[in-house]
């Protein structure tokens, strides 16, 4: 469970300071990037089988490296890493587009050029201004947002089952697998933990809300 917690954690916060730099660069780009809306319509599943394909010790991508410059072949355990490394990885490439997608509809709605002009007439830079006045805003207003991409993180199973290690597993696939088990008693621990994992959720997004209001 413990695993699931971080990793879950972790994701929001990478991709909100990634998201954050995101949307300031964007912001001011008239034209919309490709590489953004095909990542962000890419489900979570085929990204996860597209780290595994690429970046597992026999992926496509170590093997190129390997070749270029002439390495010996090397087994490692990654994307199914004790760690969770691998799945952190597929959850914040793909949240970082959402919140980025989402906070530049935001930062649409606010009065950027009015703000822009305070702050210039402050002093202040357009990287003060935007880290000061404007992303203050956007983040809170990306608070149910938030919310969702650490009850996804905590809560996934197919990027979980596909990129996450066997032992410790995390906490959702463990739920799966015992509610599946033959065994009554099994299943009935799985129905509890399944409560568990649900109230911990529920107390960790008002937690995050706290933090963010």
């Amino acid at each position: 469970f413990l695993l699931s917690l971080v990793v879950a954690l972790a994701s929001v916060f990478l991709s909100l300071h990634l998201a954050s730099g995101c949307v300031s660069r964007l912001f001011f780009v008239s034209h919309t990037n490709l590489l953004q809306i095909l990542i962000l319509a890419m489900p979570h599943t085929a990204l996860a089988l597209g780290i595994v394909l690429l970046l597992s010790s026999d992926g496509v991508l170590s093997r190129w490296i390997l070749i270029i410059f002439g390495l010996p072949s090397a087994d490692y355990l990654f994307p199914r890493d004790p760690l969770g490394l691998g799945t952190l990885m597929s959850l914040v490439i793909k949240e970082t587009i959402f919140i980025t997608a989402v906070g530049l509809a935001f930062a649409k709605k606010l009065p950027i050029d009015a703000m822009l002009l305070v702050g210039h007439q402050a002093g202040f830079s357009r990287k003060i201004i935007w880290r000061k006045l404007l992303w203050p805003q956007i983040r809170r207003k990306l608070q149910p947002i938030l919310l969702i991409v650490f009850l996804f993180g905590l809560t996934n199973l197919e990027v979980a089952a596909i990129l996450g290690p066997d032992q410790p597993q995390f906490f959702a696939v463990r739920l799966h697998r015992m509610l599946q088990d033959p065994d009554d008693l099994t299943r009935q621990a799985g129905a509890l933990g399944s409560l568990v994992l649900l109230s911990t959720a529920i107390l960790l997004a008002w937690i995050m809300s706290k933090m963010y209001r």
